[in-house]
């Protein structure tokens, strides 16, 4: 039975269903993004009369740009365009195909920022010294020190680390349970002996069985990204943590400083890059070392091995006969 994905009904909506179906028995990303984007087609294509197929003047229609709309989201939205016009086009369904550069956003110079030592022993410095709350705002300061360590200590999306309940740690495997996160991917998560016993410690002395790790004082349900967004903010600033063009860190960072510091690690021990990053990406939850790579960032000893590693490819390619 297939799932309610949120289309808008019309005569496309089952085949749309029918795609993120095929997408994820593949193996291939059907998460949050994916079905974003497919919602936006369905929308515009609830007014078809009938499932007749979609000519060329169709599905550019439906790809110009909508309101308000970035160019990274468009392009987005014609990558999926073009694979859901190429599953239709074999279900019997006539498509215009979407030719391969049909629209590239312009590439971003973006970098996160990557803590050094010193940034991560003042962050944890800075949580640990969050003056006592009162009121409506009470008991963050228990809460932060934990939701730091946490984030540099496994690599957590915030959005993880936000919707785990107590029912998902395992003191006696020192373990997180992630359900059904990204992409509807869910993994078992290692916990250093350090972090284990303070999530105890935390976990039996202030949290209600089967409630959120980390709960609002406001609402009881779990704290808001806009609400961690700004305390992070706070820390960041009290710790003197700034990027080069003086902004603060994203909280996103503590999850590329895990991943360039667990690599370079891993790599240090003598593991092969070929070993070390399809363990990095079960770990972190990527479905695809493709997008493990979009977090490694090669400090020197990791650069070094990977170099190497790479350099010893050199003897097994044949030379091209002239």
């Amino acid at each position: 039975m297939m799932g309610d994905y949120g289309f808008a009904r019309g005569p496309y909506s089952d085949h749309l269903a029918l795609f993120v179906e095929y997408k994820r028995g593949t193996g291939e990303k059907g998460g949050r993004n994916l079905l974003a984007a497919l919602r936006k087609i369905s929308a515009q294509l609830a007014h078809e009369r009938e499932l007749s197929g979609l000519d060329e003047r169709r599905v550019r229609a439906l790809l110009e740009r909508l309101d308000g709309e970035s160019d990274t989201s468009r392009e987005y939205r014609v990558s999926v365009m073009r694979q859901l016009c190429a599953f239709l086009d074999a279900m019997g369904v006539p498509c215009w195909q979407v030719p391969p550069r049909y629209f590239r956003a312009s590439r971003s110079d973006f970098r996160p920022y990557i803590f050094s030592d010193g940034d991560i022993a003042a962050l944890l410095v800075a949580s640990d010294s969050l003056p006592p709350s009162t009121g409506r705002a009470r008991g963050y300061e228990r809460v932060y020190p934990v939701l730091v360590r946490l984030l540099l200590s496994t690599g957590l999306r915030i959005s993880e680390a936000l919707a785990l309940v107590t029912d998902d740690f395992d003191e006696n495997l020192g373990t997180l349970v992630v359900a059904n996160s990204k992409n509807g991917v869910s993994r078992t998560v290692p916990l250093s002996a350090g972090m284990a016993e303070r999530l105890v410690r935390y976990v039996s002395a202030e949290l209600p069985a089967g409630g959120p790790v980390f709960p609002s004082p406001y609402t009881g349900r779990a704290y808001s990204y806009d609400g961690v967004q700004y305390m992070f903010g706070r820390m960041y600033a009290s710790a003197g943590i700034r990027t080069e063009s003086g902004r603060l860190p994203r909280i996103h960072d503590c999850r590329h400083w895990f991943c360039t510091r667990s690599l370079d690690r891993m790599l240090a021990s003598g593991m092969s890059v070929y070993e070390a990053v399809p363990i990095l990406a079960a770990y972190v939850g990527h479905v695809n070392y493709a997008d493990t790579e979009k977090y490694i960032h090669l400090t020197r000893v990791g650069h070094r091995s990977f170099v190497e590693s790479e350099s010893a490819l050199g003897a097994m390619i044949p030379r091209v006969v002239a």
